[in-house]
Formats: C-alpha cells, structure tokens, sequence
C-alpha cells in the first residue's frame, strides 16, 4: 500500500496555524523546503527506491578516425584537422558528438575523461581538440579511441546496491582497495563491470550567461502577459547530471501570446560542450524561490526510466533524442510557446543533493543497470503538489516540531532554538530506530517518546560529529 500523501498548500496552511504566526508565506514555504529535506535524506525504511536503467554503448572504433596528442598537453587533437563535433556528419553517427562529453577513454593503462569537445567562443577551446581532465602522461601519435560512458548519477544522497543485468550484484569497493590491489592496468579496456564506486563530488560548470531574447513575437497561442523567472543549466544528458543555475533572468512579457526564442548569451555557443537546458518558472511567481520547470528537453511522453515518489519523474535519457541546445550551434535557439499547463506537465528542476556512481571497467556494451537507492526530495516547493508523508505518518509529525524551532529562534532567544533543535533531532532519531524494524513500525502511546530534552541544551555543540561534548 502506498504511503499517506498530502498537498503542499495544506500543509503550510495547516502549519501557519499551528504554530500562530502571522508571517509570510513566502518564509514558511522555506522553512518547509529545510526542513522536508532534512527529513527525506534519512534511510526510512520506505524512503528507498529500484531505479532501472541501462548503460550507454561505447562509440564506434573507426579507422580513419585518429587523433594525437603530447605528453604533458591536456588535450588531443583530430588528426586532418575539421571539428571534433563534425565527426558524425562525415564518418556516420556513433563516434562522437557534443552529447558524449563526459565519456572516457583508456590510454597506456591510463583512464582520462573528456570535460570539453570542440566549443568554439570567441577566446575558448578550438575546435579540433577535445579538452580532457588531466595532462597526458604519454603521447598519443595517431591513434584510434574508444569512448565509453563510465558515471551515472543519481538525484540521492545514498546508493546501497548496484546489480548489472539483474542477476549480477558487483560490489563497492573503495578507492584504497583499488589503488593498492586492483590497480588500473587490470583494466586496460571496457568490458564487463566487475565493481562501482561512488563519487559524492561529482558537479558540472556552471553556465556563466543569463538567457537572452533573439525574437519575440505575438501568436494565437503562447505565453501569457506577465512576469518570468528563466535561467539555464548544463546537463550531462549520458549520466543524468545537472549543474547549478546559471545567472537569473525576469524577464516581463508585455503581449498576451507570445512566442519567445532564447539564445545563451550574446554569443549563443557554452563554454562547456554540455548541452544547454533552459528552465522558467510560471508567470508572476510570487515567492523567492519558485519551482522552474525545463521548457527544452524531451518530450515528456518520450522519458524513459522510472517514476520515482511525489509523482516527479526521475530518468535517464533515451538515445538519440537530443532535447538539449546544443551547445556549439550558434544558431540554435530555444523556442518557447508552453502555456502554464503544458510547462507544468514537463520536468521540474531539482535542487537536491546529487550521487554518481563509476562502473569499473567501463561498460563496453548495453546492459541491464539496476541501483537500489536513497530516493531523495529535493525540489522547490509548489503548492499543488503532493508529497510522501511516511508510513507512519512520520514526515508531517517532524514538520511541525521543525517549524516550531524556527519559531522559537523568532519569538525568544537562541538558547530556545537550541533546545528547540535537540527536541527535533531527539523525535528524528527515535522515529528512525522504531522505523527500522516492521514489527514496530507505531510504538504506540506507552512507547512514544515525549518532546522533553534529554540532555542540557548548554552542552549541545552542533559543530560536532556527535553533538553532545560529553
């Protein structure tokens, strides 16, 4: 059975009230944003989720594609000169295009991955090299390169089980066990994976320009007059990645259905060859931090992947849709007609935290991708959707102890807001141990745990590991 779920709108009515404050409600769907974040990043015992996937195919050896490069450059070069990212139009499709930024290749028992390919801007990266993530130890002299996509990405703050082709569980290994006993020469190839890490750090650029208009004009159909929030990311379209926003745009529509063309910048090129997603919020937003929704990507019908909970989409890209502008394509523009319905049906953007996970060796063909997981909530609050509430009820009953020491941190000192937070991390960590059993999954009222302080607030420390200085 589904666990309860309730709208956000009701809930921060239903706080207002609880708690008595006659405050915005700008500010109380931020403090509802903190504190439903901090409580789904717990390991509930319902809070986990299978994400089905499968991984990308390497590219396509092919003997007249070679390309060179120095000892101590941090770059290769395309043999014959002509662009990186017309390697597809001349020498067919499956070699490279600017969506594979990101893939890595093997050299001389040696793992390098490519973090630019080709982008052009006026003073940037020239356009037969591809840019890679450390200097070359050893030359390369005309040689052919496979790339094949190694890390995936997950919107969670945990990964416990990865399983390729169902039936094999490969197992974590940490990055000491690797480098002492299996190190990379084991590995001179793709193949199979045998083992994952997982890296917590992964992030992409973030985009230096705000959107900026190339055309507007008036249609029977469009956006309505008002108001718009917009900023682009960089997406990593092969592991799922998303960047932090870019610069922010408010940008005022004056006529009622309009037709808006976007380009990134003036210059209208990345200076990183991840593609370009633009994301806008619905017309005269009202709060500081305002839910976006992607206006260029697949269509929504074309995901591909699961549906994880708070009916958001959680996905990988299928192949060979593009969606994304491209990013070396100084003529593409990003079209955007979606009325507020539409938009809203599309993806929202997430702000949580992110995990990737590397399988070891590089995958070298198409297999079955299954990763049991954190399934975290990490978007800005609208108040029409609705959310997981626990099965026990767990999540509305932390909410209100949460925005309680919010309210004594307002309405009295910061000795009450501390004891305030031992009162929440007290009930947060007792819901945890009686959740990890089913059998005791309500305590019921004999066990129930009161909000009194366990410990004296003055030797409370939350700079520490523990908390506690005894």
């Amino acid at each position: 059975m589904a666990n309860p779920t309730m709208k956000i709108q009701e809930i921060i009515d239903l706080l207002m009230s609880n708690t008595g404050q006659n405050m915005s409600e700008d500010i109380m769907y931020q403090w509802f944003e903190e504190v439903y974040k901090m409580v789904r990043e717990q390991k509930w015992s319902w809070n986990w989720l299978w994400e089905g996937r499968s991984t990308v195919e390497p590219s396509t050896a092919n003997a007249s594609v070679k390309w060179s490069g120095a000892e101590g450059s941090n770059n290769i070069t395309l043999d014959g000169g002509g662009s990186v990212n017309t390697i597809t139009s001349t020498y067919g499709a499956g070699i490279w295009d600017w969506s594979m930024t990101g893939r890595v290749f093997y050299w001389d028992e040696r793992l390098y991955k490519v973090i630019n390919s080709g982008s052009a801007p006026a003073s940037g990266p020239i356009a037969n090299k591809m840019y890679l993530d450390k200097p070359l130890h050893k030359a390369i002299t005309s040689e052919q390169l496979s790339f094949c996509r190694q890390d995936y990405s997950y919107r969670t703050s945990s990964v416990k089980t990865v399983e390729i082709d169902f039936l094999k569980k490969v197992s974590s290994l940490n990055d000491d066990y690797i480098r002492d006993f299996m190190v990379t020469r084991y590995w001179t190839a793709s193949g199979t994976p045998i083992t994952w890490r997982v890296d917590d750090n992964k992030s992409l650029p973030t985009p230096k320009y705000a959107p900026v208009v190339h055309t507007e004009s008036v249609t029977s159909s469009g956006l309505a007059a008002g108001t718009y929030y917009l900023f682009f990311t960089y997406v990593d379209q092969e592991s799922g990645l998303f960047s932090a926003p870019g610069p922010v745009l408010s940008h005022a529509v004056a006529a009622n259905n309009s037709i808006l063309n976007w380009k990134y910048g003036e210059h209208n090129i990345g200076e990183q060859t991840y593609g370009l997603r633009l994301w806008r919020s619905t017309v005269n937003p009202e709060r500081t931090r305002v839910p976006m929704y992607a206006v260029n990507g697949p269509a929504y019908t074309s995901r591909s992947g699961v549906y994880g909970l708070d009916s958001h989409s959680d996905y990988m890209w299928p192949i060979g849709l593009s969606g994304d502008k491209n990013p070396t394509d100084a003529t593409g523009y990003v079209a955007d007609q979606l009325v507020e319905g539409a938009l809203k049906r599309g993806e929202m953007y997430y702000d949580g935290p992110w995990t990737t996970v590397d399988l070891m060796p590089c995958p070298d063909d198409i297999y079955s991708f299954d990763t049991y997981r954190l399934n975290n909530w990490g978007y800005r609050p609208e108040g029409t959707s609705y959310i997981d509430l626990g099965r026990s009820n767990q999540v509305l009953e932390l909410l209100r102890l949460g925005v309680h020491q919010f309210t004594e941190l307002q309405n009295r000192d910061t000795k009450s807001f501390r004891e305030a937070i031992v009162h929440f991390r007290s009930q947060l960590m007792y819901l945890l141990k009686q959740d990890r059993s089913a059998a005791s999954e309500d305590p019921g009222v004999r066990r129930h745990r009161d909000y009194r302080m366990l410990h004296r607030a003055e030797e409370y420390d939350p700079t520490k590991y523990w908390h506690w200085r005894s």
